[in-house]
């Protein structure tokens, strides 16, 4: 009895983690962790007002309030959406925030 329960686990796990779902959920927690290093290396700062024209960043970045707002909003919905599953949208705005931080 418990070989077959085993075996029957076993598949089980084998088919979740070949499931497309599954690999979506890793890759977007996976694409969250790096816009997340990449936030962190450039060393974004909350700015004074929401629509400060410059907010001067590591390195000799610079951005404005508004894009710094709207990058954070991004992030944070990316990070719900990768949580409760809705991969496919996650990914796509890390993939907006991910090209926008390469530009920066």
């Amino acid at each position: 009895m418990r070989r077959s329960y085993y075996r029957d686990a076993v598949v089980a796990l084998g088919l979740i983690i070949g499931s497309p779902a599954a690999f979506a959920e890793t890759a977007c927690h996976a694409s969250l962790a790096r816009a997340d290093a990449t936030w962190n290396a450039i060393g974004f700062t909350t700015p004074a007002k929401p629509l400060q024209a410059r907010v001067p960043l590591r390195d000799g970045h610079v951005s404005s309030g508004s894009e710094v707002t709207w990058l954070s909003g991004q992030l944070r919905l990316a990070a719900a959406d990768c949580t409760q599953g809705r991969d496919t949208d996650g990914l796509h705005r890390l993939d907006l925030v991910q090209n926008r931080l390469n530009r920066l």
